[in-house]
């Protein structure tokens, strides 16, 4: 599967999302990066969420979250088109070196997700067997998904977390799928300051519809 090219200048999610293994836990290198965890993973992804699928919904809303951390375009969409390089100029320019490296270094991990996302008690982790039972040929696709999850967002992938040397600051992708031509890709740029998480930057990378001509 490919994933998000931050280095290259891309930022483009391009191949469909398909489930694959996890890497094994051990110690990282900058040759082969593993599956790690931070204590502030959990209060970074609910911080993106927010930012992204939750922002202008209403208290009830519910989170459907793949239970793997993933780069890939989200199941269910028919096509998807990508922005233009000067939505995510801000937050390019923002963004430090060490931090898209890291970010591009674990892009296509699929790790377990953290445990304790917010909003606490709306949030359901669905694993590879559920999502192709869904999603598959043959599946029951969007109609069996909004029959058994009707006050969510659609379905949600996280990507795992990029960050610099200084651990303040955090990037990430996060992609939504509603509907067959419903949904959308964003990276979302995250700064620690006096010991709190918080967004600094959020830009839409792709979008559900019609391929771009472009």
């Amino acid at each position: 599967m490919k994933s998000i090219a931050f280095l290259v200048g891309v930022l483009a999610v391009a191949a469909p999302f398909h489930g694959s293994q996890r890497s094994s836990d051990s110690k990282a290198t900058s040759a082969t990066p593993v599956c790690t965890s931070t204590v502030d993973d959990a209060a970074i992804y609910s911080i993106a969420l927010r930012q992204t699928v939750l922002k202008g919904r209403d208290e009830s809303t519910e989170v459907v979250l793949y239970s793997q951390t993933s780069a890939g375009l989200p199941p269910g969409l028919a096509s998807s088109s990508y922005t233009s390089p000067v939505e995510r100029q801000g937050l390019d320019s923002a963004t430090e070196p060490a931090t898209k490296k890291d970010f591009d270094a674990r892009a296509t991990l699929q790790c377990d997700l953290a445990t304790g996302i917010e909003p606490v008690g709306r949030v359901t982790l669905v694993t590879a067997r559920e999502k192709n039972r869904i999603f598959n040929p043959g599946g029951t696709f969007w109609k069996g998904f909004n029959q058994k999850y009707p006050h969510v967002a659609g379905f949600t992938l996280l990507s795992a977390i990029g960050f610099n040397e200084q651990h303040n600051q955090a990037l990430l992708y996060v992609g939504n799928s509603c509907n067959v031509l419903c949904g959308s890709g964003y990276l979302v740029l995250l700064e620690k300051k006096h010991d709190k998480w918080a967004a600094a930057k959020t830009a839409v990378i792709w979008t559900a519809g019609p391929a771009s001509n472009e």
